[in-house]
């Protein structure tokens, strides 16, 4: 008669070994390996751009460190993102 733990030898990965089927957790590891990669990518760029650049938007003229450029841009374009999904999320669910 085999006890509790004999069944489970392996881990909670080998009875996925032989399917399609991934582990459980498995893409949330791999959305997290790769968003970390991502955010270590432009960490990187934004601190080699640091010098000082010349901003002309519209009727606006300033001065300031490429950096804060680069991340001010990367807000918006996130809020932009996010309006744009949650329109479209909306109307999806309405119909």
């Amino acid at each position: 008669m085999a006890r509790a733990h004999d069944q489970n030898i392996g881990g909670p990965t080998a009875r996925y070994a032989g399917s399609a089927e991934p582990a459980p957790g498995t893409w949330a590891r791999v959305k997290l390996g790769i968003g970390l990669v991502a955010l270590a990518a432009l960490v990187l760029f934004l601190f080699q751009n640091l010098q000082q650049v010349d901003i002309h938007f519209l009727w606006f003229d300033w001065t300031t460190r490429m950096i804060w450029a680069l991340i001010g841009a990367a807000i918006a374009g996130g809020i932009a993102m996010a309006v744009f999904a949650t329109m479209r999320r909306r109307r999806r669910d309405a119909a």
